[in-house]
């Protein structure tokens, strides 16, 4: 079973504030980190390289188009994440 930090909030005011809990989770022991892809952006570069990070794709509706999903899914992997 794998340990992972989940934070989908499209609308994050203090990203200090969130840092503080994913770094938290980190030393807690989590495998990999879930984020919204506004926030990976900004935290590909500091999470360590053993953590896996992950981004949600068209949630929570699901209501988007193929051809949208698949753009999202090259943003996401481009913006560092590794698992979808």
């Amino acid at each position: 079973m794998r340990l992972e930090y989940c934070a989908y909030n499209k609308h994050i005011t203090n990203y200090s504030k969130e840092m503080g809990s994913v770094f938290k989770a980190i030393d807690y022991g989590v495998q990999s980190i879930a984020l919204p892809i506004h926030f990976l952006v900004k935290t590909q570069d500091i999470i360590p390289e053993h953590i896996d990070l992950a981004t949600p794709i068209d949630y929570p509706m699901g209501y988007s188009s193929s051809r949208t999903k698949i753009g999202a899914v090259l943003n996401a992997v481009k913006s560092g994440a590794n698992i979808i």
